[in-house]
This record gives structure tokens, C-alpha cells and sequence, in this order.
């Protein structure tokens, strides 16, 4: 993942790796994440099937990418590792 922002906003980026069957999960991933909404999900702001972008010191080039928004805090795992399990 990578950080973006655009108007003040942060945005995380999954830039997916070039090939066939990459671009072909992105294309299912995007569908779905087009599909679902809601306040308590990391929602999909934008997706770009063939984004232009430059990645470490390497030519530019064109690859999938989906824009989500950004959950700041840490990864899930570290805080539930911490924390204990939700509550139903």
C-alpha cells in the first residue's frame, strides 16, 4: 500500500503487480469493493485500470490500482493482538 492525498484527504493506494491474472483480480477486487458501502468498511474511492504511476526509483509505467480510504492506527492484527477479540 501506499499513501496518497488530494484536498486535504489522505488516501491509501493497493497498486496491483502487472500480468494477466494480477489484472484480472483487480478487476474482481474493484467490482466488489464498488459493490460495498458502509460506515464500519474501508470503502473504495476510485479505481484506475490502467493508472500511470512510478514506483522506487523505476521507470513509469501503467498498472491497476484501486484508492481506499485511509484507517489510521496501525494494522487490525497488532490491535486485536493487544486488545482481545470484539464483543459480539
Amino acid at each position: 500500500m501506499y499513501l496518497g492525498s488530494k484536498e486535504g484527504r489522505s488516501y491509501a493506494l493497493k497498486v496491483y503487480a502487472s500480468g494477466a491474472s494480477k489484472e484480472a483480480a483487480y478487476k474482481v477486487e474493484a467490482e466488489l469493493l464498488a459493490k460495498m458501502k458502509h460506515p464500519h468498511l474501508i470503502n473504495m474511492v476510485d479505481h484506475r485500470p490502467q493508472a500511470k504511476i512510478r514506483l522506487a526509483k523505476r521507470p513509469e509505467e501503467k498498472r491497476p490500482l484501486v484508492v481506499l480510504e485511509l484507517a489510521e492506527g496501525g494494522e487490525l492484527f497488532d490491535y486485536i493482538s493487544k486488545a482481545g477479540p470484539f464483543s459480539p
